[in-house]
C-alpha cells in the first residue's frame, strides 16, 4: 500500500515537471521571435551592438514578409534586411 503511494506521487511530480518544462520552453522560445510591430524587437534582432543600436528608417509588412531598412552606426550603411512570417509572431490574433 505504501510503495504504491510512493509511486503515485513519483508519477504525479514527474508530470508537473515535464509540464513545466514545456512551459518554461515555449515561453523562451517566444522571447526570440521577431514582433514586426515592435521597433524594440526589431532592433534588437537586427543589432550588432546593443549599446549602439541601429536606426530603423522603415518597416514595411507584404503578405508573409516583413522588410527593413536601416542603418548602423557602425559602419554607416544602409542595410535591407527581411523576414518571413514562419520568423515572426503573429500579429494578426
Amino acid at each position: 500500500m505504501k510503495s504504491k503511494k510512493v509511486f503515485l506521487k513519483i508519477i504525479l511530480i514527474s508530470a508537473i515537471s515535464v509540464i513545466a518544462i514545456a512551459v518554461l520552453a515555449y515561453f523562451a522560445y517566444g522571447s526570440t521571435l521577431l514582433n514586426p510591430s515592435s521597433e524594440k524587437s526589431v532592433i534588437n534582432v537586427l543589432s550588432s551592438n546593443k549599446s549602439n543600436p541601429i536606426d530603423i528608417l522603415k518597416i514595411e509588412k507584404y503578405k508573409d514578409y516583413v522588410a527593413v531598412l536601416y542603418t548602423d552606426p557602425t559602419d554607416d550603411k544602409l542595410h535591407f534586411a527581411y523576414f518571413e512570417k514562419a520568423h515572426t509572431i503573429p500579429t494578426d490574433i
